[in-house]
């Protein structure tokens, strides 16, 4: 005789209400990043995962911009704070860095910035496409792990942008171009791009 599957646990909807006294007490602001409505979409957020468990009680809930809800996923935070004033300082100086993941190959993989810190040991970062520099996701990633091998931080935008058009003059795949021209051509494109959205 097989047993029956056991359903899972039945999530309601979390109350406008609640919602609304979550994003009132968080100042309608991001815990995690710091952005604010109407910059971006909130979300009511649970610190410990409704899949493991979290309550639907206030006191577990917390604002969530769209982006730091799906990148942080079910990973739990730890000291989270209720107030994106409160949020942790800049731990080691890491927010505000750009940086870029480096793979297997010791090539560039993905580009992101330090746009803030869940606790003393974890990062926020926000990635960004390689196509046309919008935004993509957000990311927590441990402080431990981003100062590692994995990964470069640079302190200016510049830098940042640099060391990816100077890895493809080493790679030979400018033709005939320098690091420095084409990121000066990159930059007067997104600055005619940004003219062109105005």
């Amino acid at each position: 005789m097989t047993r029956a599957k056991a359903k899972p646990r039945k999530r309601d909807p979390i109350s406008q209400g609640v919602r609304f006294d979550v994003f009132r007490r968080d100042n309608f602001t991001c815990v995690y990043c710091g952005r604010s409505s109407p910059e971006v979409t909130l979300h009511c957020d649970h610190v410990e995962a409704h899949s493991k468990g979290g309550s639907d009680d206030k006191s577990n809930l917390v604002t969530a911009c769209i982006d730091c809800n799906l990148g942080k996923s079910t990973k739990s935070v730890n000291k989270i704070h209720a107030n994106a004033a409160r949020l942790p300082a800049n731990v080691g100086g890491l927010v505000g860095l750009f940086g870029h993941r480096i793979d297997d190959g010791g090539h560039i993989h993905n580009q992101f910035s330090v746009i803030g810190m869940a606790d003393g040991e974890t990062c926020i970062i926000q990635l960004y496409s390689f196509l046309d520099g919008s935004a993509t996701v957000v990311e927590m990633v441990d402080v431990s792990e981003i100062r590692g091998n994995g990964y470069r931080l640079y302190a200016t935008e510049r830098a940042f942008k640099m060391a990816y058009w100077e890895e493809k003059e080493r790679r030979g795949l400018l033709r005939n171009k320098t690091a420095e021209e084409a990121y000066e051509m990159s930059e007067w494109v997104e600055a005619r791009l940004r003219g062109k959205a105005a």
